[in-house]
């Protein structure tokens, strides 16, 4: 059996797409077509479709597991209009963790904003840590044995975090701005109550913050002139050619090569062999001229970023969206749900309310991180 974990990364419209997962493909054929498992967690229907037809699937069982988590409760808050972004969304955050039960996860867009937004929180006397990619693997790892061991109320992270974690307590997962997608979401929240207790989720929505998951996205697209060198490199060097001295002849960074030469694979116009340091192209069939292949890989990658933009759109109608947010969730995954669900902010407030949460009335209880628990 051949069997595919975090399938999702095989197609272009999941959340990770990794081009060098298109030759699995073909090593399923040169195993002898053995029996095929795909497996991931988040799959929309033209993700499942696309898993099917990049592993040359023949008419697959698709099973699909109910995406319904009822246990986590589904809310938006927005931040108050006059202040400044981080410190609305910081706010709008602190917030909600004092209403809320921890342990809490809370995730964040930046590394910046993971570091400002835990000190913040240790301020309001949380137990809070940051967690992001610029931070070494060893402070990585202390953070999340610390969070594992409840020794930290809170971990503030980028989406870095969570792979692999399965803390069945975590009581909380909050947003600081609307993710990349629905995808992400609702694998993010996912982490909550893992013991079949009550859980919270809440997505804290700052309009001005769509920006930076837009530029992130951005920061994907390559060049014209990027693609016209590596392209030029590849024809020059007329055959076999290590990825390393790719970089070197286009004069381009690593991760640019890499890119173009995954794409040219995707395209059919090149294959790929070894991998690391030892990873090489050569031509897999004759290529175009230069010019036009260049504008292959133009069109593809505009066709990524409308991927990217349609997802970040979706994630962005999912916040502002009056209507029930588990039936719209899970409408998203192709699947049907009947609302009121009655454990979201849009089914628990009317359609008329529901922008303008109201404030806290008298005798309703409320918690303060060094006072406990009380009423007003």
């Amino acid at each position: 059996m051949f069997v595919v974990d975090e399938a999702h990364l095989v197609s272009e419209w999941g959340e990770e797409f990794r081009p060098e997962y298109l030759r699995l493909g073909d090593a399923i054929a040169e195993l002898g077509r053995p029996a095929v498992l795909a497996l991931t967690a988040t799959a929309s229907p033209p993700v499942q479709a696309d898993i099917t037809r990049r592993l040359k699937m023949r008419s697959p069982d698709v099973v699909v597991a109910d995406f319904d988590r009822p246990n986590i409760a589904l809310a938006m808050r927005q931040t108050q209009p006059g202040e400044r972004e981080a410190q609305a969304v910081d706010d709008r955050c602190v917030e909600v963790l004092i209403e809320q039960e921890t342990p809490a996860l809370i995730y964040a867009l930046t590394h910046a904003r993971c570091e400002s937004l835990a000190d913040r929180l240790r301020l309001d006397a949380f137990r809070a840590a940051p967690y992001h990619g610029g931070m070494t693997a060893g402070a990585r790892a202390r953070v999340q044995d610390e969070f594992s061991a409840g020794q930290l109320d809170v971990v503030v992270a980028t989406s870095a975090f969570g792979m692999g974690i399965d803390k069945p307590d975590i009581r909380t997962v909050v947003h600081a701005g609307v993710p990349a997608s629905i995808d992400d979401y609702y694998q993010e929240i996912g982490r909550a109550g893992r013991d079949g207790k009550p859980a919270a989720a809440v997505l804290v929505h700052d309009p001005r913050t769509i920006r930076i998951p837009r530029l992130l996205a951005a920061r994907t697209r390559l060049g014209e002139a990027t693609l016209h060198r590596v392209v030029d490199a590849i024809e020059n060097a007329g055959g076999h050619i290590a990825i390393a001295q790719l970089v070197a002849s286009a004069d381009v960074p690593a991760h640019a090569a890499d890119r173009v030469v995954n794409e040219l694979a995707e395209l059919g116009f090149l294959s790929l062999t070894g991998s690391g340091q030892h990873r090489a192209a050569e031509p897999g069939r004759e290529l175009p001229p230069p010019a036009e292949l260049t504008g292959q890989l133009v069109d593809l990658n505009k066709r990524r970023q409308a991927v990217l933009a349609g997802r970040l759109a979706a994630a962005r109608e999912y916040a502002e969206s009056t209507r029930c947010r588990r039936a719209e969730l899970l409408a998203y995954f192709g699947e049907n749900y009947v609302p009121p669900c009655g454990n979201c902010d849009n089914d628990r407030f009317s359609a008329a309310t529901a922008g303008s949460r109201p404030s806290v009335g008298g005798g309703v209880p409320v918690r303060h991180r060094l006072w406990g628990r009380g009423g007003c």
